[in-house]
């Protein structure tokens, strides 16, 4: 969970958009999730945890 995101980057998909957030943690680290909206809804919003590697492979679409 992030606070104060802001929107970083957003990647349009075939039914939505993918959004890439950047914020902090409650320890006050910086944060990344992405946030895809699809048909309106959120659908899936991997956060940049150690080890999420669909995470990593999703944030290299950023880049």
């Amino acid at each position: 969970m992030i606070s104060d995101p802001e929107a970083v980057a957003a990647e349009k998909v075939k039914e939505g958009v993918a959004v890439l957030l950047r914020g902090k943690n409650g320890e006050g680290t910086v944060r990344e999730q992405i946030v895809f909206f699809l048909d309106g809804k959120v659908v899936v919003a991997p956060g940049d945890e150690p080890d999420n590697d669909l995470f990593t492979e999703l944030r290299a679409h950023f880049d």
